[in-house]
C-alpha cells in the first residue's frame, strides 16, 4: 500500500526570508569545496541547491543536464538540496559500502541530499516492460545506494500518479521485509518541474 501527496512544498515565503537565504547561500558558495557555477539559487523560495567540487556528473549530457535540472527544480519547491562528492577521497559520504573477498573496499555514493535526506535519481526516458516495473526498479536503485528517497524525473511525462503507487505496492510485495530498507518514500520531479511525494503505507 501507499499513499501520495502533491505539490506539499512549494513555498511563497516573505521577500525578508529570501535575502537571509541568498546571504547564506553566498557564504556556502564561497567555499573552495562549492562548485559555485554548477549552484543555483531560488528567488522563488530561498532555497539552494549546491554542487559540492568532487560529484561525479556522468558522461552522458543528457543525465547530467536531468541531475541539474532536478536540484534546482528541488529548490524550487523550496527544499534545499546538496550533489554531494563521490570517490576514493570521499568516503565519509558513502552511504553504503561493500568489502570485497580480498579485504579491498568497494564505497557507493548516493546522489545527494535533500534536506537531510539521501536520494538517489533516475531519469527514465523510456518504459522497458511496465510503469509499475520502472518504478519498482527505481526503489531498487536507490536500496543500492542505501538512500532514503528514491527520486524520480519525470522528464518525459511517462508516469501517473497510479503507476507510481502500484509500483510500491510491487516493491512492497516482493520485498516482505521492505521496512528494513532504506528507502522510505519515492519524490517524483514533474516535466513541468513540480515535486510529489508518495509514502509508503504501513
Amino acid at each position: 500500500m501507499s499513499k501520495a501527496s502533491g505539490n506539499t512544498r512549494l513555498l511563497t515565503p516573505k521577500q525578508r526570508q529570501i535575502d537571509k537565504a541568498r546571504n547564506e547561500y553566498n557564504q556556502i558558495v564561497s567555499s573552495s569545496l562549492v562548485d559555485a557555477s554548477l549552484s543555483f539559487f531560488s528567488e522563488q523560495t530561498g532555497a539552494h541547491a549546491i554542487f559540492m567540487k568532487g560529484h561525479n556528473h556522468t558522461d552522458k549530457i543528457a543525465d547530467a543536464e536531468a541531475e541539474l535540472e532536478v536540484a534546482r527544480a528541488i529548490a524550487d519547491n523550496g527544499i534545499n538540496v546538496t550533489l554531494t562528492p563521490e570517490g576514493d577521497k570521499y568516503t565519509m559520504y558513502a552511504t553504503n559500502v561493500k568489502i570485497n573477498k580480498d579485504g579491498s573496499k568497494k564505497y557507493k555514493f548516493a546522489e545527494g541530499l535533500m534536506a537531510t535526506y539521501t536520494y538517489e535519481q533516475k531519469t527514465p526516458t523510456e518504459i522497458n516492460s511496465s510503469a509499475e516495473s520502472s518504478v519498482r526498479l527505481a526503489i531498487n536503485h536507490a536500496n543500492d545506494k542505501h538512500a532514503q528517497i528514491a527520486l524520480i524525473y519525470d522528464k518525459h511525462s511517462l508516469f501517473h500518479t497510479k503507476d507510481i503507487e502500484n509500483g510500491m505496492k510491487l516493491y512492497q510485495s516482493r520485498h516482505k521485509a521492505w521496512k528494513t530498507k532504506g528507502v522510505k518514500a519515492v519524490v517524483v520531479i514533474s516535466s513541468k518541474k513540480i515535486l510529489y511525494e508518495h509514502h509508503f503505507d504501513e
